[in-house]
């Protein structure tokens, strides 16, 4: 049994770590969509883009768009955040539905995950495999946690 927990450990370490705001991230949004960052801090991304209430720690990315990027490599790092949206743009992701993709919304300035006026608007892309792709780790971890939780259930009963 004890390699039920070392394999919990092991998923848990190698489960994606989650990304920290840092004051570089809404320039590298620009910046890998091959744009340039504004000086002006209030025309640059804002921080809303990807966290809720005003909150920018490493836990709070969790918007759609937030989302989106994760399930395609962002985490903590500035490379990982260019590379995520870089892919975002390849993918079409269109996190709200309002027929404007994420990266064209970053680029004018609109909140990619609050609906604009288009006609066509359908369910944003949520969900564990947003795009169709998973975040690396993430079904190993669950699936370790459940099996730790099963052994440690049975342990009780004897």
């Amino acid at each position: 049994m004890i390699w039920l927990e070392a394999l919990a450990f092991l998923a848990m370490v190698a489960a994606p770590l989650p990304a920290a705001a840092k004051p570089t991230f809404p320039c590298a949004l620009l910046d890998g969509l091959n744009q340039a960052c504004p000086a002006q801090v209030s025309l640059q991304p804002p921080c809303s883009d990807c966290h809720l209430g005003g909150k920018t720690g490493g836990a709070t990315p969790f918007t759609a768009f937030a989302w989106g990027m994760r399930a395609r490599g962002m985490s903590g790092s500035v490379e990982s955040v260019k590379t995520a949206i870089a892919q975002m743009k390849i993918d079409g992701v269109d996190s709200d539905g309002d027929g404007t993709p994420d990266w064209q919304e970053i680029i004018d300035g609109t909140d990619p995950n609050e609906p604009g006026t288009a006609s066509n608007i359908q369910d944003p892309q949520l969900g564990c495999a947003v795009g169709g792709r998973r975040a690396a780790g993430g079904i190993g971890a669950a699936l370790a946690l459940a099996a730790l939780a099963l052994v440690r259930r049975g342990r009780r009963r004897r």
